[in-house]
C-alpha cells in the first residue's frame, strides 16, 4: 500500500468489490439513503467537483472522499467541496448533506480534525467500509 493520497486505497478488484458493497449497506442503514452511486462529477458555470460515492435519498445526501491516507489537505478539499455542494448540485438543495471521509490509514491528529470538523470518518480494511466515529460525535449538515 502506497504512502500517498492517493485516492484509491482498494488495490484488488475483489477487495474493492467487498468494500463498495459494504459502503452501500452502511450508508444505507444509517442514512436511509436509497440512491448509491460511484464516480460522481458536476460541471457548473466552469467549475466541476467529483466525488468518489454519492448516496441520497429524499432528505438525506451523504458525500463519501475515499482516500489510502487522510491528510490535512484531503480533510480541506472535502469540507471545501461541502460548503460549494450546493451550487454544483442544486437540485439536492433541501437535502441534509453530510461528508464522509474513508481511509485505510489515518494519523490520529488527522482522524481528530476530520471529527471536530463534524465528518465523518469510516475505515476501509479487508474489503470492509466502517463508520468510526466516538459516541459524543456530533456530525456537521453542509
Amino acid at each position: 500500500m502506497a504512502t500517498n493520497d492517493s485516492r484509491r486505497p482498494l488495490e484488488e478488484p475483489e477487495e474493492r468489490t467487498m468494500a463498495l458493497d459494504s459502503m452501500r449497506q452502511v450508508l444505507e442503514q444509517r442514512f436511509w439513503v436509497n440512491i448509491f452511486s460511484l464516480g460522481i462529477t458536476a460541471c457548473r458555470e466552469g467549475r466541476r467537483m467529483y466525488f468518489d460515492a454519492f448516496a441520497y435519498s429524499s432528505s438525506v445526501a451523504c458525500v463519501v472522499d475515499i482516500r489510502e491516507r487522510l491528510t490535512e489537505d484531503s480533510s480541506e478539499r472535502l469540507l471545501q467541496s461541502l460548503r460549494d455542494f450546493r451550487q454544483l448540485f442544486p437540485e439536492h438543495r433541501d437535502k441534509t448533506v453530510f461528508g464522509i471521509l474513508a481511509f485505510a490509514d489515518a494519523p490520529e491528529d488527522i482522524r481528530n480534525r476530520v471529527l471536530d470538523a463534524g465528518i465523518y470518518l469510516a475505515r476501509i480494511q479487508d474489503g470492509q467500509f466502517e463508520i468510526q466515529v466516538p459516541p459524543d460525535f456530533r456530525p456537521r449538515a453542509f
